[in-house]
């Protein structure tokens, strides 16, 4: 049986850690609450376990089971800073999703997500929306077998980008603000990035 001292001294700072300091001190609660109804019982003479002690044992059970199953599976990188869609791929091993199904739902998945932007009331309902789709365009990337190359594609568009600029090194931008395309613009070679 883990003892809640046992999870104290493998927790550490990263949210599995988190989750085991949590989970110690549940276990303490539940044990000490167990212990005190099995003294109260022993100072009755009796030896059928009343209902509350039997439940009180299972919910110390799971915790148990369910700090078990969170040291087994440790984040990756763990103490390590993380990109986007590392965490990402971590949430995909986490929950075995199917990364066929979620190719298949990509787009309707991302549309949800502008959709809730666009229909936003408040900053906190544009920042959900914004982080929500940016969680979604990467698991779109991991899906697709794209997350490897992404940062190195981001910096040719980038620079694609930056060749916008006309001669006079000016700006000119479109009615609705996006920034048009000057004379000397070069298009990503994105080709290079994908077999």
């Amino acid at each position: 049986m883990t003892t809640a001292e046992e999870l104290r001294q493998q927790a550490g700072p990263s949210f599995n850690g988190q989750l085991m300091l949590r989970a110690a001190t549940e276990l303490e609660q539940l044990s000490a609450r167990v212990a005190e109804l099995e003294a109260a019982l022993h100072r009755l003479n009796s030896y059928d376990a009343p209902t509350e002690v039997q439940e009180l044992r299972l919910k110390v059970a799971e915790l148990e089971a369910v700090v078990r199953c969170s040291a087994k599976k440790p984040l990756l990188n763990e103490g390590v800073e993380m990109t986007t869609i590392e965490k990402v791929k971590e949430f995909h091993a986490r929950f075995n999703v199917d990364l066929e199904k979620r190719r298949s739902a990509s787009f309707r998945l991302m549309l949800e997500e502008l959709i809730e932007f666009y229909d936003a009331q408040s900053n906190v309902e544009r920042l959900d929306a914004l982080l929500d789709l940016q969680y979604f365009l990467d698991g779109t990337f991991h899906a697709y077998g794209f997350d490897h190359i992404k940062e190195a594609a981001f910096e040719e568009v980038h620079r694609s980008n930056l060749s916008k600029l006309w001669p006079d090194g000016s700006a000119r931008f479109r009615e609705d603000g996006k920034v048009q395309k000057g004379p000397n613009f070069l298009p990503p070679d994105l080709a290079r990035f994908v077999k």
